[in-house]
C-alpha cells in the first residue's frame, strides 16, 4: 500500500510493465502506511508534493508509534507541504477513521483543493510542525493560507493509498 505508493510517486516505482509513472503529481493521501522499503529515506526526500497523512491511534497492523517518526520525515522534505491528522479510532481502515472523525471526513473531502492550490505554492513552509499533533492547527493554517492565496487550475490529480481499505 503505503510503500508501493511512495515508490511509485516518487518516481522509482514500476508498474505492471515496467515503466514510472506518466503523469504529475499534485498530492498524496497515505493512511496509516507500510513504508517498508529500499532507499525509504532518498524516496521520501524526492516526494515534492503536499501530503496528508492520517494515521488511527488503535491501528493494530501497524502501530501508532510509527506515525511520528514518519510525519518528522516528511517534514524534512524540502519541497511539500505535509498534514498529519491522528484520530482516536479506525484501526487500518480510512473509512473507519473517517466515519469515527468528523474533522477527518472534512479535511479528507478538501484535500484535493488544499493540495492543488494553496499547499502548491507555500511549499514546505505550509504548515507548523505543531499542526501535526491532532491535525487541529491543520484546518485553521490551511484556511488562512487559502484566504491569502488564489485558486489554481481545477485539474483534478493525486495518489491515495488504499490498503487501509482493506
Amino acid at each position: 500500500g503505503g510503500a508501493v505508493a511512495i515508490q511509485f510517486c516518487s518516481g522509482t516505482g514500476k508498474d505492471r510493465d515496467g515503466e514510472g509513472p506518466k503523469f504529475s503529481m499534485a498530492g498524496m493521501v497515505l493512511a496509516c502506511p507500510s513504508t517498508r522499503m529500499e532507499d525509504r529515506e532518498a524516496q521520501i526526500a524526492s516526494l515534492s508534493v503536499p501530503i496528508f497523512l492520517a494515521w488511527a491511534k488503535d491501528d493494530t497492523v501497524l502501530p501508532f508509534e510509527q506515525c511520528a517518526p514518519l510525519d518528522a520525515e516528511l517534514r524534512r522534505r524540502t519541497t511539500g507541504a505535509t498534514i498529519c491528522v491522528s484520530v482516536e479510532v479506525g484501526g487500518h481502515r480510512i473509512d473507519l477513521m473517517a466515519a469515527g472523525d468528523e474533522g477527518l471526513a472534512s479535511r479528507l473531502v478538501d484535500w484535493p483543493d488544499l493540495a492543488l492550490g494553496p499547499l502548491a505554492k507555500l511549499g514546505s513552509a505550509a504548515l507548523p510542525p505543531s499542526a501535526s499533533k491532532s491535525g487541529s492547527g491543520a484546518a485553521e493554517a490551511a484556511a488562512e493560507a487559502a484566504a491569502e492565496t488564489p485558486a489554481v487550475a481545477p485539474t483534478r490529480a493525486g495518489a491515495f493509498d488504499l490498503s487501509g481499505m482493506m
